[in-house]
């Protein structure tokens, strides 16, 4: 399995260009036109899963031993649902950043609160997908 995958491995300064680039699941490199601007808002409160973030994870990465963390930003609005989503670090043709896209997408969360006011904000999650051993 680790020569397999030291076989894949890009050259060096290949790595050098994505890591530049950011990652997108499709491309491997970031677009950033496409994510709007993010301005951090205050709360007094954070907000609450009603419905957690609940990956499922692909048979592919599972049948190819692949594991990792794949980060995901998001806005939950006032109402306390999903609005935007995407990936902004993750593991590219591997099933896994759509499954944690999906994951996030059908969270559902009760909203951040400024004082009793219900704010909409955006968010980073690390979703995390693990092999157990038997």
């Amino acid at each position: 399995k680790i020569k397999k995958i030291i076989d894949k491995t890009p050259p060096l300064e290949e790595l050098g260009a994505i890591r530049k680039n950011g990652n997108d699941s499709e491309s491997g490199k970031s677009d950033t036109s496409k994510h709007p601007n993010i301005n951090y808002v205050a709360y007094d409160i954070p907000p609450k899963p009603i419905i957690p973030i609940i990956p499922i994870y692909p048979d592919k990465a599972k049948k190819s031993g692949i594991e990792g963390t794949i980060y995901i930003q998001y806005f939950i609005d006032k109402k306390g649902n999903v609005t935007e989503a995407w990936v902004i670090k993750g593991i590219p043709d591997s099933g896994l950043d759509e499954s944690a896209l999906s994951a996030v997408r059908n969270s559902s969360w009760k909203p951040a609160l400024q004082g009793e006011i219900k704010v909409g904000i955006w968010q980073t999650a690390p979703v995390k997908y693990e092999l157990k051993s038997n």
